[in-house]
């Protein structure tokens, strides 16, 4: 079982995450507030794995990913928000995120999100070498290019004669 940071602005949201981590035989080993605690943290706590949102005063949770792997290029941090606009899972993975999890949550996304990213650690794969993780970042660059294609397409039939 990992040892786990959570970061989130929202205290319900840390004890929901505590309470379903800690029964399903994980430590959570330290919580924060918003990226720059978490990055703070980090160094000190070297937790296994970090959930972490992204909407959150001050330093928020893709500038904290940002942070936290500048000082480990290994960390695991696993994206835990309301936020499911493709671009902002595109900059979550981009920055480092090792997975992206929905809320509101369940507790069986949950813990299949964290069982994965612990399979990565034990076959020595970091965020970025996760293959599936890699290619769902390319669908989505791929995706939105086609959209940026279709709309400039649009964009010069509109404006001719």
């Amino acid at each position: 079982m990992s040892r786990i940071m959570v970061v989130d602005d929202a205290v319900v949201i840390r004890e929901k995450l505590k309470i379903l981590l800690n029964r399903s035989g994980h430590e959570v080993v330290g919580e924060a507030g918003n990226g720059l605690q978490a990055a703070l943290l980090y160094s000190r706590l070297k937790p296994d794995i970090v959930t972490m949102d992204i909407t959150m005063p001050g330093v928020d949770g893709i500038e904290g990913i940002r942070r936290i792997r500048e000082l480990d290029p290994t960390a695991q941090v696993v994206v835990v928000s309301a936020l499911g606009q493709k671009a902002i899972i595109l900059e979550a993975l981009e920055a480092g995120a090792s997975g992206f999890i929905l809320k509101p949550f369940d507790a069986a996304k949950v813990l299949s999100v964290i069982a994965s990213v612990e399979n990565r650690i034990r076959q020595g794969l970091s965020g970025d070498d996760s293959g599936r993780l890699r290619a769902q970042m390319d669908a989505l660059k791929r995706e939105k290019k086609g959209l940026d294609g279709r709309l400039t397409q649009l964009t010069h039939k509109q404006k001719q004669p």
